[in-house]
């Protein structure tokens, strides 16, 4: 059976802000809410972004569409290293990954 699949990246990304008041640490919850389909995304997956180059950097957290439409909540435990002034969240498809927003 062939299903076409038409890549979507997420719709957009949200950040609760910085829980971890330490200066180059961070800790909070990244929300990302689906694009139009979900259809063989198999992780959603966040990554620090170089804002000059716009290049993304080391992987923050993944986690698996819920589906309906419904925003995955990523949390970013206390004492993650702040590697960037911003973050992109991607969807991770089996054949490679569609960027998305950043915030």
């Amino acid at each position: 059976r062939l299903v076409d699949t038409v890549p979507t990246p997420p719709a957009d990304i949200s950040w609760s802000g910085d829980k971890d008041g330490r200066a180059g640490w961070v800790s909070g919850e990244v929300l990302v809410h689906p694009g139009k389909t979900e259809a063989g995304i198999e992780w959603y997956v966040v990554y620090w972004l170089d804002t000059e180059t716009l290049e993304k950097g080391e992987e923050l957290a993944r986690a698996p569409p819920k589906g309906f439409g419904i925003p995955v909540a990523m949390r970013l435990p206390f004492g993650t290293k702040a590697a960037g002034k911003a973050i992109v969240a991607v969807s991770a498809y089996p054949w490679g990954e569609m960027e998305g927003p950043s915030a």
